[in-house]
């Protein structure tokens, strides 16, 4: 064994028998100013500091975290210049608690230079409805860590109902425990879930999943535009149920904005919902949402030439096509499977048995797709030019 793998070994043992002193462990989010916060909250008070692991860059100096906080460190934008590790250092013992290599493709919208001379390529993973069942999540979270060795997923978008009771705090602890193998180092990027709802009292951008999933002034509707300069990101709230008519306005007003924005830069855009627009499974409770997104949402994705939606809620990992839009829906990642209850008259592929997580992958325009069931067997696969 060289000295390097020694080296990488020791610290892989420094920082995992650390890990008791997190109630959550540190995993990352990217804001719309591509800014990447670390979130995490302590069993116990400590003394620490945040930095580069180059020490070029000191996000904060040794200072105390309370327990039980959910602690949000802003630590900007990624450099292209510098290395993109983050380490967390506990002062007392001066051991190294935390430390990732963020992605760093996410810096390259800040590298002009970058940007005209080498192609762009985003690897991101999308699954759905990871709530309830502890023993379904791990299943797929094995599957991702598996594939995380033989690549590395600059983000991973999560369609929502991400807890089975999004006012339980218990439940969001649980999720991230368990999704702490594979949200390490990838920032996830969720929509919100009608789960994820629950005991919300009204608001519109539930606060269990604000704490959680956004951060300070992100949009009041749970919308959420991530810039990457070849790609862009659009979340989008489509809990219709929820929202008035000015608020509906409101969301219509932002959602064609950013579409009118990328079809001027010549720009593909990938859509994150989670009800699905068209599905085999319909229902009382959801029909009405999802009435409105045909309605209202389907004219303008046609308008703007979106290709792909990305979705889940129902269960059941299907594929339609109408035009040229390809609506993908995740099997569940936790949630029990369900079965058909409607005629899709656009579905091109249906799985109602397995749950899945997709490996996406955009390069020069271009949209590659492969899902995989809980057993690492690839189920499905596309491959589609975004413009």
């Amino acid at each position: 064994m060289n000295l390097l793998k020694i080296i990488a070994l020791l610290t892989c043992i420094v920082v995992s028998s650390h890990a008791r002193e997190f109630l959550i462990k540190p995993y990352p989010l990217i804001n719309e100013n591509g800014e990447i916060l670390i979130n995490f909250k302590l069993k116990e008070d400590a003394v620490l500091s945040i930095a580069n692991s180059n020490k070029e860059s000191l996000v904060a100096e040794y200072k105390e975290y309370k327990k039980e906080s959910l602690h949000k460190i802003n630590i900007g934008s990624l450099n292209c210049l510098f290395p993109k590790r983050i380490e967390i250092t506990e002062k007392l013992s001066r051991t190294i608690v935390y430390q990732a290599t963020l992605p760093e493709s996410l810096c390259r919208k800040y590298d002009t230079e970058r940007l005209t001379s080498e192609s762009k390529r985003y690897v991101f993973g999308f699954m759905s409805d990871t709530q309830e069942y502890k023993e379904r999540h791990n299943s797929v979270a094995k599957v991702i860590k598996d594939l995380q060795t033989q690549m590395s997923f600059d983000f991973i978008l999560n369609a929502g109902d991400v807890v089975q009771d999004g006012d339980v705090e218990q439940q969001w602890i649980d999720f991230f425990d368990i999704s702490a193998t594979y949200l390490h180092d990838t920032p996830i990027i969720a929509a919100i879930g009608n789960h994820d709802y629950r005991g919300s009292k009204g608001a519109k951008l539930p606060p269990l999943f604000k704490k959680y999933l956004r951060w300070e002034n992100a949009e009041k509707y749970g919308n959420f535009a991530l810039n990457l300069g070849e790609l862009k990101i659009l979340v989008f709230n489509s809990n219709f149920f929820r929202l008035d008519k000015k608020e509906e306005k409101d969301m219509l007003i932002w959602f064609n904005y950013h579409l009118r924005e990328s079809k001027k830069n010549d720009q593909p855009v990938i859509l994150l919902t989670h009800f699905p627009i068209f599905s085999s499974s319909i229902n009382k409770f959801t029909s009405m949402s999802v009435q409105k997104l045909r309605r209202k949402i389907v004219p303008i994705i046609e308008k703007y030439n979106v290709k792909i939606v990305l979705s889940g809620h129902t269960h059941m990992y299907e594929r339609s096509l109408k035009k040229n839009s390809h609506y993908i829906v995740a099997g569940p990642a936790g949630g029990r499977v369900n079965s058909p209850t409607w005629k899709n008259k656009y579905s091109v592929y249906l799985n109602e048995e397995v749950l899945t997580f997709s490996v996406m992958t955009v390069e020069n325009g271009v949209f590659e797709m492969k899902t995989y069931d809980e057993n690492s067997k690839v189920i499905d696969q596309l491959k589609v030019s975004l413009r």
